[in-house]
């Protein structure tokens, strides 16, 4: 990936908590209506979640929604060779991500769950730093009065620190209190 001329703001919406890709759809819904064309890029997730029926009721031309496989398991159901197709479709994801995001100069790339791919291993941090490198992050050398080409947001449990170094917006959710400690398991609509 070739360094672009774009400058581009971090945000990370990270924990243990609920609201991470809630946040992130609630961000692409707010720029779509300002008129940009958000990149929306989910892993480890599928076809059927909610958010992706919700989005897919606005005009075709709005955003850019990734297309994902109708099925996956949970990467430890997964056997040795299904994480090697789960990782490569990691990497062809992140790669088409970045590709549109380059394509429409900037505005909004959300990568939903990304964090949780390179947590599990599926997607190799030096892979995304390099990624995200190639936007012209902010932090990493921004000059006074330089425009803001657009934002990248990556979503998921557990960053990094050098990812956390990098960003310029870090939200933390975290669990105080959830029913499913209580036995109440996820409920469509409300967790997926």
């Amino acid at each position: 990936m070739e360094k672009s001329s774009l400058t581009t703001c971090l945000h990370i919406y990270y924990g243990d908590g609920k609201g991470k890709t809630t946040a992130a759809m609630g961000l692409a819904l707010r720029a779509i209506g300002a008129g940009i064309r958000p990149c929306i890029v989910q892993f480890l997730k599928t076809e059927n979640s909610s958010e992706r029926r919700a989005l897919e009721l606005l005009p075709e031309n709005s955003m850019h929604l990734v297309s994902l496989p109708a099925s996956i398991k949970f990467v430890f159901q997964m056997d040795e060779k299904e994480k090697q197709e789960a990782a490569s479709l990691c990497c062809r994801l992140l790669e088409e991500g970045i590709q549109l995001y380059q394509k429409e100069k900037g505005g909004l790339l959300v990568l939903d769950e990304v964090l949780d791919a390179v947590d599990t291993g599926l997607l190799p941090e030096k892979t995304l730093l390099k990624a995200l490198l190639s936007l012209g992050p902010r932090r990493a050398g921004y000059k006074e009065n330089e425009n803001i080409s657009g934002d990248v947001v990556l979503t998921g449990r557990n960053p990094s620190s050098s990812l956390l170094e990098s960003a310029d917006y870090i939200t933390e959710m975290k669990a105080l209190r959830h029913p499913y400690n209580e036995g109440l398991t996820a409920r469509l609509g409300i967790e997926y």
